[in-house]
């Protein structure tokens, strides 16, 4: 599997106020926003079962049968087949390098996944 830079969306919303609140400081800039570091699906699934403390597997499927199963779930056709590109994107490698914007816009280093996971278990994310 191909390793995806996890971004927090926290950090997307604290990046999107300081765009918006100092718009001189980002004029003219284009930000390719990514976490700190890449993993794999089954990297990130593997941290989410050991802090959640539930057995959970990850298991790679096809861009097609992801997106059969958003439109089974209610998503349209036309939603499913973006997000599905997006895969097929993510296993050639195209998205997996990481970069330094995310840190520049907010001032500070950008939230790492297993800090993700620890506060979304404590939040009773993964709850049965």
């Amino acid at each position: 599997m191909v390793p995806e830079p996890f971004i927090d969306i926290e950090d997307v919303a604290d990046a999107a106020a300081s765009v918006l609140t100092e718009p001189s400081r980002h004029a003219g800039r284009v930000y390719e926003l990514t976490g700190p570091r890449a993993l794999t699906f089954g990297e990130a699934v593997e941290l989410i079962s050991r802090e959640s403390g539930r057995s959970l597997t990850c298991r790679q499927i096809s861009p097609d049968e992801y997106a059969r199963t958003m439109v089974d779930e209610g998503f349209g056709k036309d939603d499913a087949h973006h997000v599905a590109e997006m895969f097929v994107l993510m296993k050639r490698g195209l998205i997996a390098a990481t970069t330094d914007d995310l840190a520049t816009v907010l001032g500070r280093a950008p939230r790492t996944f297993e800090e993700y996971v620890v506060l979304a278990a404590a939040a009773g994310a993964w709850r049965r």
